[in-house]
């Protein structure tokens, strides 16, 4: 029997109003910074939303305190066996494995983690990091109004020395987020790894998007694709 849930990144939340009457059906990917200022929103996602996933240690105290579900994923990085043990111990109900970790370390952890523990993005383009301040600003002062920042609407590019483009994207709150401009492809790893106990695939379409989950069964992983509303 397949069970369908819905999550969306936390600042796509605070982008679209919309999603607010929906957090008791979502899972929050909460943000990669901590703040304080950012205390009092993290806990309130954490005590309205059906789950949440954690990016930092302080979120992840924060969910615990709210007896919130939680997930794990990076910058939390969980290259071994023993760090994915001690993040399911303090609660977490699955550990995303970071996405340069190459495909036979994440063989190696499939195997060692307890069975469905573990996820992996199979497909999208990874978010590199995550900038306190506004990229854009490149281009011109800032008046402080990011939410009707026009700047923030069209496509905007990091180019490296090398002609690489990364894309780029700046929330409400002036952070910029700098994604992958190759897309992984792992496809053929997660099949593989179905039969050994891997929990969940992530398949992202859109850099920044909302998460779609698909729960199966032991033997096949759920699937997560991206999603948006609108």
């Amino acid at each position: 029997m397949y069970k369908r849930q819905v999550g969306v990144d936390a600042y796509r939340i605070a982008e679209d109003p919309g999603w607010e009457e929906l957090l008791g059906s979502l899972t929050v990917v909460l943000d990669e910074p901590c703040r304080v200022s950012d205390e009092p929103r993290v806990r309130e996602l954490c005590a309205r939303a059906r789950a949440v996933v954690c990016r930092n240690l302080g979120a992840i105290e924060l969910a615990r305190e709210s007896g919130a579900a939680f997930e794990v994923a990076a910058p939390v990085s969980a290259t071994n066996s023993a760090t994915v043990r001690w993040l399911l111990d303090l609660g977490a109900r699955r550990v995303w494995l970071p996405d340069e970790l190459a495909d036979d370390q994440v063989r190696a952890l499939v195997d060692a983690a307890p069975a469905g523990s573990c996820g992996v993005r199979v497909a999208g383009s990874p978010e590199l990091m995550i900038c306190e301040h506004c990229l854009l600003t490149a281009e011109g002062p800032c008046d402080g109004d990011h939410a009707a920042c026009a700047r923030r609407s069209a496509v905007r590019y990091l180019v490296e020395a090398d002609g690489t483009r990364l894309p780029v994207s700046v929330d409400v709150w002036g952070r910029t987020r700098i994604f992958d401009a190759c897309p992984q492809d792992r496809r053929g790893l997660a099949h593989a790894l179905a039969a050994r106990g891997l929990g969940a695939v992530f398949v992202d379409t859109v850099p920044v998007s909302g998460w779609v989950e698909t729960n199966t069964s032991p033997t096949n992983p759920e699937t997560v694709t991206s999603s948006r509303m609108g």
